[in-house]
């Protein structure tokens, strides 16, 4: 049993191993020296797993998986502007993604709000999405859905996966990232009780993304302790939030 989990441990590693000779090779070496040294690189690697045990084995894939696939850092997007960032994504939304629109951060071409947008309702907003074609759709719904199901998070989630099985299926190179839902503050949850449910809608959120495997962005931590930066309604955010936002879902992205 060992033996078949090790063989197919270095089979696995044999595949990632190759992949990064080929991409170093063809991708990011320019000389022929490069290329030989990451082709011995490779096969001192294979040797030294063959005579590894699994677990051994196990940790060098994971490792080499984690550098293949992981974004460029020697990429430096700090000098671009958050149109530039977004110019291949679009971000849908309800006021709150509408701020973004309202303090000129974004411009309407990346970003499709709408207040009051619930998420049963957003198929138009899905479908203009989709026919941009854009890389990443980032969608920031579930604010007004609390009151409209009345905390109903299974309603909330149905509708939710409907709207992301419509990407999938028109656009399926295109990545989703789910955004929660924001932390509100106790005077506007004085107001409408239905706000009480946000956490659960959240959790359900982050099940569903791991069940179909969208990614969820919890934007929580990022105002966490700034009572100032809400509005006087305790549920909209001023501008500082926006950059901070954006930031966080570029990370996500890799943009």
């Amino acid at each position: 049993m060992v033996l078949l989990l090790k063989f197919k441990l270095l089979g696995a590693a044999t595949f990632v191993i190759v992949a990064v000779l080929i991409f170093n090779i063809f991708g990011k070496n320019e000389n022929n020296k490069g290329s030989k040294q990451a082709v011995s690189e490779g096969i001192f690697m294979l040797e030294t797993m063959e005579n590894a045990d699994a677990d051994v084995v196990k940790a060098e894939i994971d490792e080499f998986q984690n550098e293949l696939f992981a974004p460029p850092a020697s990429e430096d997007f700090s000098n671009l502007t958050y149109g530039q960032r977004f110019a291949s994504s679009v971000i849908i939304g309800d006021s709150i993604a509408e701020g973004l629109i309202d303090y000129g951060i974004l411009s309407s071409s990346n970003v499709i709000a709408q207040k009051g947008m619930v998420v049963s309702k957003a198929q138009t907003e899905v479908s203009n999405a989709i026919s941009r074609n854009p890389q990443n759709i980032f969608i920031s719904l579930g604010m007004n859905d609390l009151e409209y199901y009345r905390g109903n998070t299974d309603k909330f989630i149905g509708f939710y996966k409907e709207r992301i099985e419509e990407i999938k299926s028109n656009s399926p190179n295109t990545k989703i990232f789910v955004n929660n839902i924001m932390p509100v503050q106790e005077k506007a949850i004085e107001k409408n009780e239905y706000l009480l449910h946000i956490d659960d809608y959240n959790e359900g959120l982050k099940a569903m993304c791991d069940e179909i495997g969208a990614v969820f962005i919890d934007n929580s931590g990022l105002i966490e302790g700034m009572e100032d930066i809400y509005q006087n309604d305790g549920i909209h955010l001023k501008y500082d939030f926006y950059p901070l936002w954006l930031d966080n879902m570029a990370k996500y992205a890799g943009i």
